[in-house]
């Protein structure tokens, strides 16, 4: 099921809601960013990022500006969805100017099929294959 990490003690891929894996619900940003992580094998990673830690994501100058919907994040999620605005698995968009300028990252909304197309081709874009 992982990409990268071979280990039987890796979190499954996809979570469950319930007891069920509801295959015809909507998946979230945050779902597909945690699934994209974690196909990836870097749940060692997510787990060691500070879950409390401020969440920042850099814009086109290479400035960090604050994600002000940060507290939206299922708190069990939040390393992994801290990895994938790092690593740009996860967009964000900016308003505001200077010192004002936030990044919302819509971990709730869900995604249309091209969002997840985009999401995939900077997953991929990430994964430092072997040689």
């Amino acid at each position: 099921q992982l990409i990268l990490d071979r280990s039987i003690e890796s979190a499954p891929l996809m979570l469950v809601s319930g007891s069920s894996f509801t295959a015809t619900a909507a998946a979230t940003r945050e779902q597909v960013a945690y699934a994209l992580v974690q196909a990836t094998g870097r749940e060692a990673a997510a787990k060691a990022i500070d879950p409390t830690a401020a969440l920042t994501v850099a814009d086109a100058d290479g400035n960090l500006v604050p994600v002000v919907d940060a507290d939206q994040i299922d708190s069990a999620l939040k390393g992994h969805i801290t990895l994938a605005v790092q690593l740009g698995i996860l967009d964000a968009t900016f308003s505001g100017e200077g010192a004002s300028k936030v990044a919302r990252i819509n971990p709730k909304g869900s995604l249309t099929r091209a969002e997840y197309a985009a999401f995939a081709a900077r997953t991929y874009g990430s994964v430092l294959f072997p040689s």
